[in-house]
């Protein structure tokens, strides 16, 4: 999926996860597939002032977060908190499919009554930890694939469904962080709201 006239299109997006708000910030270079077996993707340590979500649909390699090496393989999720050093490089050889979304939450004050506790907790603790890793579920990577489809078109209404993949992504990331951090309960997960929800 190449679309050269897009590589450079930017996006700033709101998406929800429930009923937190979830300020998205996006580039196409972000979803571009590197094919090149001849040598690997990497990028150089770098930090963000933001969360940023990595998920490798496709390939393999290291993800080095604060000078620690963690491999990853297809399938993978990297969850960074805000001011994490991080860089990758793919294993020579592999053809390499991401993606990344940067995103900012409200301060843990304005959580208050938007988002369910347990999901509260596992923001805070992802935080403390700086970190958390996991694989993508079926849902996630069909999601991130019709994300990377939309940000790399060159049709101006792939803008209006960019919310809504983003929403149902991140309300599947936060449910998988809860459950990595044990604090599933029935109805705590974050999910879409629907037209009746009041």
């Amino acid at each position: 999926m190449e679309h050269p006239q897009t590589i450079d299109q930017v996006f700033t997006v709101r998406a929800f996860a429930g009923d937190l708000p979830v300020e998205c910030f996006l580039s196409a270079r972000g979803f571009l597939e590197d094919h090149s077996l001849a040598k690997p993707s990497f990028s150089e340590d770098h930090v963000h002032a933001s969360f940023e979500l990595l998920l490798c649909r496709k390939g393999s390699g290291y993800q080095f977060i604060e000078g620690v090496a963690h491999a990853y393989a297809d399938e993978s999720v990297f969850l960074l908190a805000p001011f994490v050093t991080h860089a990758h490089i793919a294993n020579p050889g592999s053809s390499e499919v991401r993606c990344s979304v940067r995103f900012i939450l409200p301060e843990a004050a304005a959580f208050s009554g938007r988002c369910e506790p347990a999901l509260a907790a596992a923001l805070e603790r992802l935080k403390k930890e700086r970190y958390a890793q996991f694989s993508a579920g079926k849902q996630m990577i069909a999601l991130s694939d019709l994300l990377a489809e939309a940000v790399c078109s060159s049709e101006s209404s792939a803008l209006l469904v960019l919310g809504g993949l983003l929403s149902a992504l991140f309300s599947s990331v936060f449910a998988e962080l809860v459950r990595l951090y044990g604090g599933a309960k029935e109805g705590a997960l974050p999910r879409l709201r629907a037209e009746s929800d009041p």
